[in-house]
Order: C-alpha cells, then sequence, then structure tokens
C-alpha cells in the first residue's frame, strides 16, 4: 500500500503533537509533585504529620463516642447524670452502690454498648509510662475544668453541686496535645500548649457522686483562660508543682453542670 507524501508528513506532525503533550503533562505533574513536597514541608509535613493528625482525631473521637453514648442513654434509657456507670471490666473502682443496671452502664450492650478500649501507646509520651495515671482513661466528676457559661464563679468552692462530668487522658504525646487545640480552637503560645495555672489533680473515680475542691485545673480564670468555654482541649502540667501530673493532659467534658 502506497502512502502520499501528505499523509506520512499529517502522520508525523500527529505523532509529535502527541509526544509534546505527553512531555507537558508529566512537566505538570512534577510541578504539582514538588509544590505538595515543599508546602508539606514547610507545614513540619509528611508521614509524621499525618500521623499527629490522625492520632488527635481518634484521641477526640473516643470521647465523643463516650458523650454521645451518654447522651442516649439519658435520653433513650432515662438515666439521670449520677446514674451513669463506668464500670468496666479492666479498670476498677468505677462500680457504684449500689449497682447499676445495665442500660444507665456505658460499656455495656443495653446502655452505650462502648467497649473500654485503653488509650493506644502511640498517643501517649512514653517517657511517663511508670505514673500511676498513664495509660488508661479518668472519668471523675470531682472537678470543674473551666467556668462553663452561667456557673457563675468558682464553682469548685461554692457548695453547690455544680462540678462538670468529664474525661481525661494524662501524658498525651506533646505534638498531639497541641493538634488538639489546633482543632479546638485553642492557642498554643510559643509553640508549646497553655500551661495550667494551679497545681491540682483529680482523684476519684466517679461512681455517681460529684464533689469539690479537686480537679484538673480548678485554678483556672475563665476571664483570661485559653480554655474558657472549651469544651476540649488539652493542656502542658504547671512546672514545680510537687505529687501532681507533668506533661500533657488532653480533657473532654461528657456533662456541663
Amino acid at each position: 500500500m502506497q502512502f502520499s507524501r501528505s499523509k506520512v508528513n499529517q502522520k508525523f506532525m500527529n505523532e509529535k503533537g502527541n509526544a509534546l503533550f505527553l512531555i507537558l503533562i508529566a512537566v505538570a505533574l512534577f510541578a504539582a509533585l514538588s509544590y505538595a513536597v515543599t508546602q508539606s514541608g514547610r507545614s513540619g509535613g509528611g508521614v509524621d504529620r499525618e500521623q499527629v493528625i490522625l492520632k488527635a482525631s481518634q484521641v477526640t473521637q473516643y470521647a465523643a463516642n463516650i458523650e454521645q453514648a451518654i447522651t442516649r442513654m439519658r435520653v433513650i434509657n432515662g438515666c439521670a447524670d449520677t446514674d451513669i456507670s463506668f464500670a468496666n471490666s479492666t479498670i476498677a473502682g468505677y462500680e457504684h452502690t449500689p449497682v447499676q443496671p445495665s442500660e444507665c452502664r456505658v460499656f455495656e450492650v443495653d446502655g452505650g454498648g462502648l467497649s473500654y478500649d485503653r488509650p493506644q501507646t502511640s498517643w501517649l509520651d512514653t517517657t511517663e509510662s511508670a505514673e500511676s495515671l498513664y495509660g488508661y482513661y479518668h472519668l471523675s466528676g470531682r472537678s470543674c475544668l473551666f467556668e462553663m457559661p452561667n456557673d457563675g464563679a468558682s464553682c469548685w468552692s461554692d457548695g453547690l453541686d455544680n462540678e462538670e462530668l468529664f474525661l481525661s487522658i494524662h501524658y498525651i504525646d506533646k505534638d498531639i496535645c497541641m493538634e488538639i487545640n489546633d482543632n479546638f480552637g485553642i492557642t498554643n503560645p510559643s509553640g508549646d500548649a497553655p500551661e495550667d495555672i494551679g497545681c491540682a489533680v483529680s482523684s476519684g473515680k466517679f461512681k455517681g457522686i460529684y464533689g469539690e475542691a479537686t480537679g484538673v485545673n480548678t485554678t483556672l480564670d475563665p476571664a483570661t483562660d485559653a480554655f474558657s468555654g472549651k469544651f476540649s482541649g488539652c493542656y502542658k502540667a504547671k512546672a514545680g508543682c510537687v505529687g501532681v501530673p507533668t506533661g500533657y493532659h488532653f480533657y473532654h467534658v461528657l456533662i456541663a453542670r
């Protein structure tokens, strides 16, 4: 079969155009990749950065799951806030007296339907692993984490039954701590998490009783503190306090009172 010279030239031009088009696509893709890598580096990116974002979301999601379970039990099962039970087979000390029915127990199928899972080691500062509060969720009703709106002044010492029910995870990894604050609009000053301005630490596991005089962040000033009005956040323990946790600590208010 014979091809005319014009047809051969046309075929050559088409092939040349296709090749040029493919080269331009390759150049564009390379430029886009280079930009992405550059931006990732500027923001502390890469795999490590992605892992921090993922782990921060895992921390807050578990806390949100517990809050949602409590809401369901109160609305659907008719459980009062003092009926909420965190009794579980992993950590002792949460059992009410008398024992609460299963429909008011967070970690029962008939209640909240959740399982008590220890915080993942990858969320935590493993250099603090010898500390007594390391490696589990702490659920307490003996704290004013901050002044909630309309609570009035100094709820930890006003003689009223208005302490919050809250969850905390002690000794969170610093980067995860600050990522959590970024997500909730809490300012991290000078490349660090906000510091607790008091020297209090929660004690006592919630067994249906709220109490005063002891709690995480009991001396935070709602007028000036970074956590005012924030239901979730992460703070740095105040330096120099004796007998209280060091490091970084996540909190989440389960019931604001």
